[in-house]
């Protein structure tokens, strides 16, 4: 009989107590969610784009792919730059918090454009002894010229 008291009183303490929270133990935190958003300039690409879902505690990776004619300016996240990035990928580890992932894509400038219809062309690959100058063929001459004129004969001179 006693037995069966003792039984009855620790089923009862255990539902009192439960349901006051004093034996609740389990992490909330596993249910919780994060959002990772991820965007890009022109010029390439970041897969998944967009707001993604994260579970707490999971990890998350995303994939810069870089269009033709273009290279990774930079790479963001959470409004820093990511020093020294020259992967292909990024993933946050063991997410807690939200996120942001960002790319920046720029056209490559091979040295012969403006980026504004004209060009600089010069009679092959010429070398330049210190003190002298260097022909170019010039079209469509604008402000974004002589400054890479300046450019290239104040770096001939030192």
């Amino acid at each position: 009989m006693i037995k069966k008291v003792i039984v009855a009183i620790s089923i009862i303490l255990v539902v009192l107590l439960s349901s006051v929270g004093f034996l609740y133990a389990a992490d909330n935190s596993s249910n919780k969610t994060y959002h990772v958003t991820a965007s890009s300039n022109n010029g390439g690409t970041i897969t998944p784009k967009g707001n993604q879902t994260v579970a707490s505690g999971d990890s998350i990776t995303f994939t810069i792919s870089v269009d033709s004619g273009y290279e990774l300016e930079w790479l963001r996240t959470d409004n820093a730059k990511v020093k020294n990035f020259t992967a292909s990928s990024y993933t946050f580890d063991n997410v807690v918090k939200n996120h942001t992932i960002q790319a920046h894509f720029s056209k490559i400038n091979n040295g012969n454009s403006n980026n504004n219809g004209g060009t600089i062309t010069s009679e092959g690959n010429q070398p330049v002894k210190k003190g002298n100058g260097l022909a170019f063929n010039v079209s469509k001459l604008f402000g974004f010229f002589h400054n890479i004129f300046l450019k290239i004969f104040n770096r001939l001179k030192s």
